[in-house]
């Protein structure tokens, strides 16, 4: 052994010192070279590669040149033919045939075999675009069968990955290198879609370490073992918005409520399979109704800078995303409290009528005694006829409004607007006149600022406090048709003072079962005391103010906005959207404390620090709707309905142009489109000697 380890240090010079950069051991560079897979000319040394499901050597090589011209790669592989996947010598064919086993997958020889020597199962590609290869070198009239993956190197088509846990690693300049995260995703894609593989992806952290074998040495195999059990399985959806550059939503922070109610909505979402954050924020509008008018927060008193609990919510989500069921919870509570507004308004009714029949009796008499010349005393004075409150209502023209809200503004009642579709919504505004000003109507309603609305039906004249929170739900589609309908860029005020709910929640499928009845009075519990204390005392206004801990938080979440928007690194929309949320913070400080200790006169820093937790939830949905809006194309959209109506797994231009021409006006528009969604990681192009396809992988 000593004999051929120093005839490998005279021979081998080359391959030892550039092995060693990769940490791989002199030990294992001589079982390649005993076994004839290494070897050292004078100008390179080459490796050929083992076959992947047997022992033995290929012809096919990779060679690595000691001193390449100028300009040129110091790569040199066998001219003509498909790449190859390289298996190490020390991983076993059997643990790679093996379905329970996984297998990292890397690109470059070299950290394959650094990875293997340290104990980890790994194959390389020579390149990231290494598993494809030009269709032309497939022969599709000798192979037929060949030509939906024809540009796909047979090493891969050939390779059983089903039900297989593949784990890919590429280098980390995948952060600034955009055709490298674009060929990781499309791999992760094919395999998934094609492979039927279970994939996971590693990032290696940003720095000198760039490639799988630097991490390995500079870090150890401990540190890589931690980024292996750290990495998750990736779905179809997470690649797409990846290679869409599609920003991601935040998690719901649903610890933001009391352990009891966060346990409520926790046990809703697996009882209804519904999203997490519609149901939470269905509660929050609930908590914000029934505290509009009664409470109010004095952010600064200094400045009598008072926000009220206004919350515009809209969720937003595809059809059959539970947004309906999640909103008639909040629709059902709300209900009980507007019966009871009723039924104090019938006893004030019969109470009235009573009243009414005394007076027209005094009324009578008075009128007698005048002509009788008798003394009629004091002319009756007719009661006031009570008029009904309402919490919420459908009715949204802003005469009704405007008749509502005087109602309700003598018990100091909000009105809520409650409508299960939001389009219905937006399209309405001025829908019975040339221009009108609906929209300035509610961007004053959403600061409860005092409105003067005449009506010229009936000559009534209102003066009242404009106060609305408002929800509903809505498609991403129909809010771009109607709230962005302008484009985002267009500052009317009405964009940026939404709370977007967005959800990647998919539906499990599975049936709740539990001896528990569907039992949420920890909520309305909640809710009864809010609501009792405002009818209890309908004059009065409960103000509260923050802590000293709670003021210096949110004034230091407002001096991380206000830097944010001088940094430049923020458009102007968005901007305006920041600047809001710090308003919003305020009210969701005050609403979250109204809901676990309402008696309480001081909000705490507690609840301003969850504030803004709903906040940033609330501005990466904002972030992602605005970006999709930017990059919504309408031809792959409707591209990706055709698949879907279809059922489609493979579609040419050709194809696509023909049965859709009303929106894809010729074949090359319709190729430029299914090149877009190959991009986008929605399938990819096959180019072949037969002409382009496109294999569609699902959304």
């Amino acid at each position: 052994m000593t004999k051929t380890l120093d005839e490998l240090k005279r021979k081998y010079k080359f391959i030892l010192a550039d092995f060693k950069k990769s940490g791989i051991n002199k030990s294992t560079i001589l079982d390649y070279v005993k076994e004839g897979y290494l070897s050292e000319a004078d100008d390179y040394w080459q490796l050929n590669y083992p076959a992947l499901y047997a022992n033995y050597k290929t012809d096919y090589y990779n060679r690595r040149l000691k001193n390449p011209e100028y300009g040129k790669g110091k790569y040199i592989k066998p001219a003509g033919k498909p790449s190859q996947i390289f298996r190490p010598l020390h991983l076993s064919i059997s643990m790679l045939k093996d379905p329970t086993m996984p297998i990292i997958i890397t690109e470059g020889d070299k950290k394959a075999i650094k990875a293997v020597q340290e104990g980890f199962p790994c194959l390389s590609l020579g390149g990231v675009w290494g598993w494809k290869c030009k269709a032309d070198t497939i022969d599709l009239e000798e192979n037929p069968e060949w030509e939906l993956i024809a540009d796909i190197i047979p090493d891969l088509v050939q390779a059983d990955f089903k039900d297989k846990e593949v784990i890919l690693c590429y280098d980390n300049d995948m952060y600034h290198n955009l055709k490298v995260k674009q060929a990781l995703c499309s791999l992760a894609n094919y395999l998934k879609s094609e492979k039927g593989a279970k994939v996971k992806l590693i990032f290696l952290p940003k720095g000198k370490a760039k490639g799988l074998d630097d991490f390995l040495v500079a870090y150890g195999a401990d540190e890589f073992q931690k980024l292996l059990d750290k990495a998750e399985f990736i779905t179809l959806e997470k690649i797409q918005n990846k290679l869409s550059c599609k920003k991601e939503i935040a998690k719901f922070p649903v610890e933001v409520f009391p352990e009891p109610v966060k346990d409520l909505i926790l046990e809703l979402h697996k009882r209804m399979d519904a999203p997490i954050e519609y149901i939470a924020c269905t509660f929050l509008i609930v908590a914000s109704i029934l505290m509009d008018g009664h409470y109010a927060i004095n952010v600064n008193p200094g400045t009598n800078w008072i926000e009220h609990p206004i919350l515009w919510l809209a969720l937003i989500g595809n059809p059959s995303q539970k947004k309906t069921p999640c909103l008639k919870i909040g629709k059902d509570i709300l209900n009980e409290y507007d019966l009871i507004l009723r039924t104090n308004y019938e006893t004030d009714i019969n109470d009235y009528n009573h009243k009414k029949d005394s007076y027209k009796i005094q009324l009578e008499k008075y009128k007698k005694a005048i002509k009788n010349n008798e003394n009629p005393g004091e002319l009756p004075i007719e009661p006031e006829k009570p008029q009904r409150p309402r919490l919420m209502t459908q009715d949204i023209t802003k005469e009704s409004l405007a008749y509502l809200m005087d109602i309700n503004s003598k018990m100091h009642l909000g009105l809520a607007i409650f409508v299960d579709e939001l389009a219905f919504f937006l399209k309405s505004w001025n829908q019975y006149k040339r221009g009108g000003n609906d929209m300035e109507y509610f961007l004053a309603s959403w600061a409860r600022e005092r409105q003067n609305i005449v009506r010229k039906s009936d000559k009534s004249d209102y003066t009242f406090d404009a106060s609305h929170n408002i929800i509903g739900t809505i498609q991403p589609k129909v809010l771009y048709e109607t709230l962005f309908g302008k484009g985002i860029d267009c500052y009317n005020g009405m964009i940026e003072r939404w709370l977007y709910c967005c959800s990647n929640y998919k539906e499990t499928g599975i049936l709740y079962n539990s001896d528990k009845d569907y039992d949420i009075s920890v909520f309305t519990d909640i809710c009864r005391k809010i609501f009792t204390n405002a009818v209890l005392h309908p004059e009065t206004v409960n103000m509260y103010q923050f802590d000293s801990e709670a003021k210096k938080a949110f004034e230091d979440f407002r001096t991380k906005i206000v830097q944010l928007k001088k940094s430049g690194k923020c458009d102007d929309i968005t901007q305006s959207y920041l600047e809001k949320q710090t308003r919003y913070v305020a009210r969701l400080a005050l609403i979250l404390h109204g809901i676990h200790s309402l008696e309480e006169k001081f909000v705490t820093d507690l609840d301003v620090y969850n504030a803004i937790k709903l906040c940033h939830y609330f501005i990466s949905c904002f972030k992602v709707m605005t970006d999709n809006k930017l990059n919504y194309d309408e031809q792959e959209e409707c591209a990706l309905n055709f698949f879907k109506r279809k059922n489609l797994k493979t579609v040419s231009p050709t194809e696509l142009f023909r049965n859709n021409k009303t929106k894809i006006k010729d074949i090359k528009t319709a190729q430029v489109t299914l090149e877009g969604l190959a991009r986008k990681g929605y399938g990819r192009m096959i180019k072949a000697k037969n002409g382009v396809s496109f294999v569609y992988y699902g959304s």
